[in-house]
């Protein structure tokens, strides 16, 4: 499923706070925090039902290289810039925006493994984005994207002219959808639970309906020996 993109714009500067002429000379530079500043901007779209382009909450994890300093930081509601505070250093950078909820001190691979529910995407969309950051004095990073973790499905149905008078469309209901989606990666699923249905909603025009929904992605893995169209038959599903 491809899955759309917003960008993301982190303007990092850091600087050292005290001046050379006040700095002690025995004193270790990278035992100093610096001030990392981000500022966030989604590009501007038409209203809809769900926000597919605000941030909200943001949580921000910063992973050194050899995991002796890690730094988290949460910010309830978004407002630009964003002010933290870490020591000099080389680190994996991710940034996760819309969980409403403070995800607290994640090992970098539990992170990686996070699931955000899909019942709680009800007014915006959870997105996620992650760079490799080299944090020093007046540091500036490029642009990161960042990625939605649901798809917009816009969807038409109508009835055939020539059979209106035999078939009337009464209703629509998404099935089999992800119970969670993933952040980082494709998780496949390898059993047949942890999905729902969607709800079910009445149609009072029986001609013809249109409406979107947003969508997890669905992966349900791959079957190595099936090497032909002949053989993606239910049977053969994983």
């Amino acid at each position: 499923m491809k899955r759309a993109l917003i960008l993301l714009t982190l303007v990092l500067s850091a600087y050292i706070t005290a001046s050379c002429t006040d700095e002690d000379p025995g004193r270790n530079p990278e035992s100093s925090t610096v001030d990392v500043t981000l500022s966030l901007k989604a590009k501007a779209m038409e209203a809809r039902a769900i926000d597919e382009d605000s941030i909200n909450d943001v949580n921000i994890f910063f992973y050194n290289d050899d995991d002796s300093r890690n730094y988290h930081f949460y910010f309830e509601k978004y407002t630009t810039p964003l002010t933290v505070q870490i020591l000099p250093g080389t680190y994996e950078l991710y940034v996760v925006a819309n969980t409403h909820g403070d995800l607290g001190e994640l090992a970098e691979g539990e992170l990686l493994q996070y699931r955000y529910p899909a019942a709680n995407m009800d007014t915006d969309i959870p997105m996620a984005a992650h760079t490799k950051a080299g944090i020093i004095a007046n540091t500036t990073l490029p642009i990161l994207q960042m990625q939605r973790a649901a798809a917009k499905i816009i969807y038409s149905i109508s009835i055939d002219q020539a059979s209106v008078d035999r078939i009337g469309l009464r209703s629509i209901q998404f099935c089999n959808i992800p119970d969670n989606m993933a952040l980082w990666s494709e998780a496949a699923s390898t059993s047949e639970e942890g999905f729902h249905n969607g709800e079910l909603v009445v149609i009072d025009t029986p001609q013809a309906f249109s409406s979107a929904c947003y969508l997890p992605e669905n992966c349900q893995g791959d079957v190595e020996s099936i090497t032909n169209e002949e053989e993606r038959i239910p049977e053969n599903a994983p």
